[in-house]
């Protein structure tokens, strides 16, 4: 959702891909913070990659996380 949102739509998201690194516990009936952000890495043939980073608690959980989004 966060990066769809960041590209103006899903059919922008030309590539997903990523693997959490820790796990995020949502103990029931409680919300938890899970940051997301996104650098531009790189910017060609219409198209942007994305580096991905998402930390829960302070603590980084995502790990290997790119995007290609079509501009």
């Amino acid at each position: 959702k966060y990066v769809s949102d960041l590209a103006g739509g899903s059919e922008k998201v030309l590539e997903l891909g990523g693997r959490f690194t820790k796990p995020v516990i949502v103990p029931a009936g409680q919300d938890v913070d899970l940051t997301v952000s996104a650098t531009v890495t790189d910017v060609a043939d219409g198209k942007a990659t994305l580096s991905l980073s998402a930390t829960s608690a302070g603590v980084k959980v995502l790990g290997m996380a790119k995007a290609v989004v079509a501009l």
